[in-house]
């Protein structure tokens, strides 16, 4: 088994901004990132590493821990954009350079620097890029990597900046909201992109939580909509499911005996595609027992800056993690219909939606509402990618 020992995420606040292209967006930033240390290699010099670097100061004394100890150490970081923006604002740059910069392991090697250098002091250095699955599926190889036995611990998450490909992008695709988004709601306006960073330290030492399991497929369906009917998604949730709790969650299964995960973090884009999906996933998980009366669900990035794109994976799954790791009652992420934040305070702002009830357009969805408290013992993470890449992380306690 795996374990995650130490966490820490990272995400922005909401701000109108006007320095990606000739529109005004409303984008999550992070307001302070850590200097990056003054003989850092050029190829390595980004936003997104900076981002990746206030992390690591974060988990840096746990990470030295495994190293006195003379653990192998692997590096496995997912992104999306790495220096992207960099490069755009410099295109007249040293190709070897530019290359480098935009390489989507470029974060994974900027950590692996860190501990010691590329090619030594870590056994594994790894990026993963498979769009908003990435930091997830960085969580995945993690826990293969440690119990393979290739690294005793792994420093692994997600982390993506903001750029300007990647929000004009999104904007040809007309999903973008100038206001703060509403996923679930009848009153959707789409998705506000942000940046952040979800960074953790697994490890076969039985403390914190335990990675308690995993799954991933891709449908393989459309470059940018999931597939409808979330046939994908519901394969994950069984077998995610079967090695969490241990049961067979096949057609006909009641779940008399098991009470479902606690918590269940949604993708949550509030686009149309994802949204709708994404519920009818939920009364699929109901049907089969993986999902019961007593599971609260939410989207938390109302709340949290925006979606975070290729580290939105782990920092939800990290965010789940927390809850597990805080132990006894915690206050569950509220679902917003609309709102402003940040990771720490799930502080969003409801939007003209005093009547809950009303703005929520799937009436099924056991909804986090208010202040709602609730011991976590078991949680998962959802993330839907674009090219039809899916992928479900579960949490649970040691």
């Amino acid at each position: 088994m795996s374990y995650i020992n130490d966490l820490f995420v990272l995400t922005g606040t909401l701000q109108k901004r006007k320095d990606f292209g000739k529109k005004e967006f409303l984008l999550g930033s992070v307001a302070k990132t850590k200097t990056l240390p003054k003989n850092t290699p050029l190829k390595f010099v980004s936003r997104t590493n900076e981002l990746l670097y206030t992390a690591f100061l974060a988990l840096k004394s746990e990470v030295e821990k495994h190293q006195k100890a003379g653990k192998k150490i692997g590096v496995v970081i997912g992104t999306t954009v790495t220096a992207i923006e960099e490069n755009f604002k410099e295109p007249a740059c040293d190709e070897a350079l530019f290359c480098e910069r935009a390489a989507h392991d470029n974060p994974a090697r900027f950590l692996a620097h860190l501990l010691g250098g590329e090619s030594g002091g870590v056994a594994m250095v790894w990026g993963v890029s498979s769009a908003c699955t990435s930091g997830a599926k960085a969580l995945m190889m993690a826990d293969r990597l440690v119990k393979s036995g290739v690294c005793d611990a792994v420093v692994c998450g997600g982390v993506d900046s903001l750029n300007s490909l990647t929000i004009n992008g999104f904007d040809s695709l007309e999903i973008l909201s100038s206001e703060p988004m509403r996923p679930m709601s009848v009153k959707r306006c789409g998705v506000n992109l942000g940046e952040g960073v979800g960074l953790c330290v697994v490890s076969g030492e039985a403390r914190g939580v335990r990675v308690a399991g995993f799954a991933s497929n891709n449908d393989a369906f459309h470059i940018t909509k999931p597939k409808e009917g979330c046939e994908g998604g519901e394969e994950l949730l069984r077998e995610v499911a079967r090695q969490v709790f241990g049961a067979d969650f096949g057609a006909g299964f009641g779940g008399g005996e098991f009470g479902g995960f606690d918590y269940i973090n949604l993708h949550a884009t509030a686009t149309k595609a994802n949204d709708e999906m994404e519920a009818e996933l939920v009364r699929r998980g109901e049907a089969c027992g993986v999902v019961s009366g007593a599971t609260f669900v939410s989207g938390t990035k109302s709340t949290l800056g925006g979606h975070t794109l290729g580290a939105s994976g782990a920092v939800e799954a990290l965010l789940c993690a927390g809850l597990v790791m805080e132990g006894g009652e915690v206050l569950l992420p509220e679902h917003k219909f609309g709102g402003f934040g940040g990771f720490g305070g799930f502080g969003g702002e409801v939007l003209d939606g005093e009547n809950f009830e009303d703005e929520c357009e799937f009436k099924w969805l056991n909804l986090v509402r208010g202040e709602v408290k609730k011991e976590v013992k078991s949680a998962a993470s959802t993330s839907f990618a674009f090219g039809g890449d899916n992928a479900i992380v579960a949490v649970s306690k040691v």
